[in-house]
């Protein structure tokens, strides 16, 4: 008995508030019904007072309503009053689509008010419309506009100026590595890039190739999130992610529209990208294609005072004694014998000496003047009978696009290429420059598919569909890196030095190998969703996503040194790697080849509790596996939020988890004296975060005044970092926990309807909190990986400011911005003890703080001869970088060490750009 008590109360409890909806539905549509007639007599006043006066809460009361109200507005001619109604409703209900009999005057209005919104709303954070300072995460936008006033003309100098980046600058390889709030790491690893909500890290190295070959004319606006994203992105959204919203060209009167821009500028740089699009006469079609060029020969780092030995290929470097004391040395006991070694001196070039028992053999002068000569001889050479350039580092980027969509459906594919060259990634007696062949062309190719459609009349839910398939890969013979083999490096050693008695020809093994490397990747990816919008009360989106990626462990490698006769394939002298190359010798068994598998299901509702008042609850279960043992398998990343907005006011409480999967490289690749980690766990963020933001508009709706601050905490577990497993053996392995806060301060205000100010602070701490127990134990070593080391190459301050106008008729437009980056912790203290940098910056274990000044004035010469219209859309623009001629340096690629890599790479001093715009 007590049971069926339970079960007809539970049923009573999901019937009675359905019944009671139902009939609030009835009486809705009856004051609805009223309302109409009014309007069919023509009495729209009386339509306004019934509809005005209601309070509507069903899905259905709600929509007919709006939909009447906006009616009502534009026959009485209230267009502002329409407009603020169907903004409403389209945020209400996305899906809504206006009837084929509505007049046409409403139909034009929802394509306005849409498009209108979809600048005014993202869906990056939730994958729902929602307004950006109500979304569960803190999120800054950079539109068009502001990319164009700002004389932005790459995405890695729009980030310069946002709070909590800390942007390191190599132009090489990667060209930059960007560290977004606090989290440093040996690649740009933890930041997830979308263009138009598709995923562009690479497969294999799971970075963000950030260089200059998006094109700025395609660019609608960037949104900025901060904080882990993983409830709706899976792993990798870790502390957080880049959208580039593309532009849509529709075209105007039958004929395309677009945007051009070319220009110049220092370094003998030249680029030009250009965006068109259209529209078919039927109104179905719609087409968009984009394209950019970029030619730089970089900044040339060897002139620079400080960094400039690093990079002048200059024979000097073998002059000092240093290295060589360390690697042509051999240290045994004071009885053992050059004979015991089976050391044969003919040449006198080693000397001996013993103290405390211990027998050192080490060079004499005949011996250091020889492997002088012989590391000398390489440079002075050159290679293939091409002397060494001196210090070059040229860029090429291009990329292209295009995208057609029909009705629901889109189509889209993409390709860039980018050529840069290595030469600050490496020391000048480490690797060649670019103008000798050391250059890294990585390639990305995407395809995608989008869907989208109501799935039901009234919009209240609605279906996408996005399938892509990515192929990535390192292009192949132009990938390739010149590194010298020599007795500096430690390549050789005493043994070889006297293992030839012809002191003529012993030089003959310091060679240059040209190391040619390949990687290839693939994926096929497919995401369901489905969004419920009925009211502004209840939104809820679920979707789930299945990847499979194919791709290699580790790089394969063809060398122009290699005996190829032996292996009976027919390669000859600089083979490609996809048909001659090899594999290291310290790659697991069960080949190079991995498969892998991610379903990831995810879900996320809204609630507003009362209207000032919403709460936010999601959840993300991811499942990885690798091959058929390997991935992290059952991975479950919550968000909560509480978003309070009084009004002028939001106020946000937001706590969210993610996930960091190790990348394939960080995985298996090797490399020196790397092997692989196969057995890498992924890394877990857990983020609190509070936001209060405030706004204030005029009597027109225009936005004055917008403030934001924010405060975050993240703890980050099962950090990977490089621990070194013996003298000669190093590896990737969970190392232990990173504590980071920090704060963010944001602000704009129009000042005058022709100038604004904006600014930003960010604030930025994070230390090692907890050690692996391995570390801990002291069975690994690694220096750098102590309690409270303080994270290194983070700014704890940073404060951006500008300023923008126009003047003359909007004619002349300027702007004048500053950055301002204290000084960075690296070197002892620190998780990076090995850079030797700060010695060089003369400021302790710091890299000296910096304060950049840049201006940024455009001229629009539309209708400027007697308005005649000539000119109509042409801007001519110039800009000016680093004003002041400030020197300053960012640390060098990986540790910095100064031996293998350079410990500082030297920025840009004063530089300029010319560009020209043109819409049509």
């Amino acid at each position: 008995m007590r049971h069926l008590i339970i079960l007809v109360s539970l049923c009573s409890m999901m019937v009675l508030p359905s019944m009671a909806q139902n009939q609030q539905e009835v009486r809705e549509l009856q004051v609805i019904e009223q309302a109409e007639r009014f309007v069919a007599k023509g009495q729209f006043q009386e339509a306004l007072d019934r509809l005005e006066d209601n309070d509507f809460r069903t899905p259905n009361g709600q929509r007919a309503s709006r939909v009447l109200l906006i009616k009502v507005y534009l026959v009485q001619d209230r267009l502002q009053d329409a407009t603020s109604m169907a903004k409403t409703l389209l945020i209400s209900q996305p899906g809504y689509e206006p009837a084929l009999t509505d007049p046409q005057g409403y139909k034009d209005l929802i394509v306005e008010v849409r498009g209108q919104l979809s600048s005014q709303t993202i869906a990056s954070v939730s994958k729902i419309a929602e307004r950006p300072e109500e979304a569960p995460a803190t999120v800054y936008i950079i539109s068009h506009d502001d990319i164009v006033e700002r004389g932005y003309n790459d995405l890695i100098e729009l980030l310069k100026d946002q709070p909590g980046f800390d942007i390191m600058g190599f132009y090489s390889a990667t060209y930059a590595n960007i560290y977004q709030r606090g989290y440093r790491s040996t690649n740009t690893e933890r930041t997830l890039l979308l263009i138009d909500g598709v995923e562009e890290n690479d497969l294999y190295f799971n970075i963000p190739y950030i260089s200059r070959q998006y094109p700025i004319s395609n660019i609608e606006r960037v949104e900025i999130i901060y904080g882990p994203a993983s409830t709706m992105y899976g792993p990798n959204a870790f502390v957080g992610v880049i959208n580039v919203v593309t532009k849509n060209f529709t075209g105007k009167n039958n004929r395309p529209t677009g945007e051009v821009h070319f220009g110049t500028g220092s370094y003998n740089t030249y680029w030009a990208d250009a965006s068109v699009g259209g529209t078919s006469k039927s109104g179905r079609v719609q087409w968009n294609v984009t394209g950019r060029g970029f030619w730089s020969d970089e900044m040339d780092l060897s002139t620079d005072p400080l960094a400039g030995q690093d990079f002048d290929y200059s024979v000097n470097e073998f002059d000092t004694t240093s290295r060589y004391d360390s690697t042509m040395v051999i240290e045994v006991g004071e009885d053992t014998t050059l004979a015991d070694l089976g050391i044969v001196d003919t040449n006198g070039y080693l000397t001996e000496s013993v103290s405390d028992g211990i027998r050192t053999i080490s060079l004499s002068d005949a011996g250091l003047a020889a492997v002088r000569a012989a590391d000398r001889r390489l440079y002075e050479e050159g290679t293939d009978g091409q002397p060494i350039s001196g210090f070059s580092n040229s860029s090429f980027n291009y990329y292209l696009r295009a995208q057609v969509s029909f009705d629901r459906l889109s189509v889209t594919a993409q390709h860039w290429t980018r050529e840069e060259g290595t030469s600050a990634r490496y020391r000048d007696v480490v690797a060649g420059p670019s103008g000798n062949g050391s250059i890294w062309t990585p390639q990305n190719y995407t395809f995608t598919l989008k869907y989208a459609t109501p799935l039901n009349a009234d919009g209240t839910w609605t279906f996408s569909s996005l399938t892509s398939y990515r192929y990535h890969r390192l292009q192949p013979t132009r990938s390739n890196i010149l590194f010298s083999r020599n007795y500096w490096r430690g390549n050789y050693n005493i043994y070889n030095l006297v293992a030839d008695d012809d002191p003529s020809t012993f030089s003959d093994d310091v060679i240059w190998v040209d190391r040619n490397f390949f990687q290839e990747a693939r994926q096929l990816r497919t995401e369901q969703k489905f969004v419920y919008a009925a009211t502004e009360q209840l939104s809820w989106v679920s979707g789930f996503e299945i990847r499979n990626t194919q791709m290699q462990g580790d790089y394969i490698v063809s060398y122009d040194t290699v005996n190829v006769e032996d292996r009976d394939t027919g390669c000859e002298t600089w083979p490609s790697p996809q048909e001659c190359g090899i594999v290291s010798s310290n790659q697991d068994l069960g080949g190079n080849q991995y498969g892998m598998w991610d379903v990831g299901l995810y879900s996320q509702a809204q609630w507003k509790v009362i209207p000032a008042l919403k709460l936010v609850a999601g959840s993300r279960i991811d499942y990885n596996r690798i091959r058929s043992e390997e991935g992290f398998g059952w991975v479950v990343n919550p968000r909560l939020a509480v978003v309070y907005t009084p009004r002028n006011w939001v106020l946000k409480a937001i706590y969210a988890q993610g996930i960091q999967n190790p990348s394939q490289w960080s995985r298996y690749s090797t490399g020196g004296t790397r092997i692989p980690s196969n057995n890498l766990q992924e890394e877990i963020i857990r983020n609190f975060e509070v936001s209060a933001h405030y706004s204030q508009n005029n009597s027109a709706g225009d936005r004055l005044l917008t403030a934001e601050a924010s405060g975050y905490f993240s703890r980050i577990e099962n950090v990977v970092g490089l621990k070194k497993i013996s003298t000669n053996v190093t590896q990737n392995a969970n190392i232990g926990e990173y504590d980071i806060y920090g704060a963010q301060v944001v602000a704009s205000w129009r000042v005058r309807p022709n100038i604004t100010v904006w600014g930003n602070y960010s604030y930025t701490r994070g230390i090692v909190s907890r050690l692996d127990d391995s570390v801990a134990a002291g069975d690994v070593s690694d220096g750098g990986f102590a309690i409270d080391n303080v994270i290194a190459d983070i700014a704890p301050h940073q404060a951006k400011l500008g300023v923008s106008g126009n003047f003359l008729d909007n004619r002349l437009r300027a702007n004048i911005r500053s950055q301002f980056v204290a000084a960075r912790p690296t070197g002892g203290g620190t998780t990076n003890p090995d850079n030797d940098g700060q010695a060089r910056t003369m400021n302790g274990d710091f890299f000296s703080a910096y304060l950049l000044l840049h201006a940024t004035v455009g001229w629009d010469f539309s209708n400027w001869i007697y308005n005649t219209g000539i000119g109509s859309g042409l801007t001519a623009q110039l800009s000016f970088f680093n004003i002041t001629n400030q020197a300053y340096y960012n640390t060098g690629p990986l540790n910095g060490d100064g031996v293998t890599n350079p410990s500082l790479i030297p920025q840009r001093g004063f530089h300029s750009q010319f560009r020209v715009l043109y819409n049509f």
